[in-house]
């Protein structure tokens, strides 16, 4: 079977990262914009994944320096599989071009003349300003797949890839998560789309026991029950313990699923003593994002950064410690840690020191993608006084 396009958020390094952890393979190709995978079960990745913008499957691989007639001819020998599931007589497609700034008029163009060969009126949606890309919210909106279909060109170091794309990530699916819930916190929760990356590289499955020990409103425990997880969620306050409650009916009744015995499964407990309620070697995975320190209205200058730090360094050694516990041998934790720029400079908490102290070991999920990245992952704009460091830490079996 050919390959597949994955076309990457904006922060790519997330983004594929995701992609490894959940095919369990490095890419054939990888680059900022997208990556290539050979993965039989594609098809259906996309209402798994948190950071993946487009899946598209490719119909053709050319040589990097094709020239237009090449890829007319390619345009024309696969228009009709391109064509599959378009229903009567109008047609709108989208072709987008990624890795370069190569030309795509010409593509729109022949598939203009291929479609009113046909006999089918023929409509373009094209992208905002001078990009090259029809973003996955133009395709939503404009019901690009519904009505048609869009192209993608992807230059690679290895191939130009032509590709029709089969899936488009929903942000509205996930916005209407994130605001349309009882219970809000925009300054502290953590965003449902991360949410699931997150859990995603925690390497949960379906059926598996997932545990969030800072559960706050219930972000990550909700997304992993509507990846078909089992959930556990714990905090030391009274009210999040209430709040995470009400969103998770909330999303029982918006999504029609059921999350049992909810009254026992999320309760008031200390992360920082786990093994006291749970047992030794019990839990599939965790996800979380504990306390990250005071909100801050401006980036810390360097004194203030360690200090927040330090203050933080107990209840973040102590919480991996029981839960590596609890942890299954083999499995992984993805948690959350705050960090901060000071003149160009990232500090952070040494969780890989502590990981190791309790029988973890951080795991470098780009090490062998093709991307030059270490552990942390982060997540941050520039607008952000405090950085999200994502680590990825695996219980070593005994």
């Amino acid at each position: 079977m050919p390959p597949f396009i994955f076309v990457h958020g904006k922060n790519f390094e997330l983004s594929l990262a995701e992609l490894v952890s959940l095919a369990g393979r490095r890419p054939e190709e990888a680059s900022p914009e997208f990556s290539v995978f050979d993965l039989l079960e594609a098809k259906d990745m996309m209402g798994r994944l948190g950071g993946t913008l487009k899946i598209a499957q490719v119909v053709s691989m050319l040589d990097t320096d094709a020239g237009q007639d090449v890829v007319g001819r390619a345009i024309e020998k696969h228009f009709h599989e391109f064509m599959k599931g378009v229903a009567g007589n109008r047609l709108v497609f989208g072709v987008s071009f990624y890795g370069g700034e190569g030309d795509r008029t010409f593509v729109e163009q022949k598939i203009k003349e291929l479609g009113k060969a046909e006999g089918m009126k023929v409509s373009a949606a094209h992208a905002k300003g001078s990009s090259n890309i029809i973003t996955h919210t133009q395709v939503l909106e404009k019901r690009i797949l519904r009505s048609g279909f869009e192209v993608l060109l992807c230059m690679g170091r290895k191939h130009l890839y032509v590709a029709k794309t089969i899936a488009v990530h929903d942000p509205f699916e996930f916005r209407k998560r994130d605001l349309k819930r009882p219970i809000q916190r925009p300054i502290y929760s953590i965003p449902p789309r991360l949410a699931r990356i997150m859990l995603n590289l925690s390497g949960a499955k379906r059926g598996d026991v997932v545990m969030d020990p800072f559960c706050g409103i219930g972000t990550i425990l909700g997304e992993a029950s509507l990846m078909g997880m089992r959930v556990i969620g714990i905090d030391t306050k009274d009210s999040c313990i209430g709040d995470t409650r009400k969103n998770l009916r909330w999303l029982e009744k918006e999504y029609k699923i059921k999350i049992p015995d909810m009254e026992n499964i999320i309760r008031k407990e200390d992360a920082r003593w786990l093994s006291s309620h749970f047992k030794e070697d019990s839990i599939d995975a965790i996800a979380t994002e504990p306390y990250m320190g005071p909100p801050l209205k401006r980036r810390p200058d360097r004194v203030r950064a360690m200090q927040i730090l330090d203050s933080l360094k107990q209840l973040y050694e102590h919480s991996l410690r029981e839960m590596l516990t609890c942890l299954k041998p083999g499995r992984r934790i993805c948690m959350v840690s705050p960090a901060f720029i000071v003149k160009n400079k990232f500090y952070g908490l040494p969780i890989a020191e502590m990981a190791g102290r309790h029988g973890g070991r951080v795991v470098n999920v780009l090490g062998n993608s093709g991307i030059n990245a270490r552990p942390p992952l982060r997540d941050f704009e520039e607008r952000h006084n405090t950085i999200r460091e994502i680590h990825v830490i695996e219980k070593v079996a005994h």
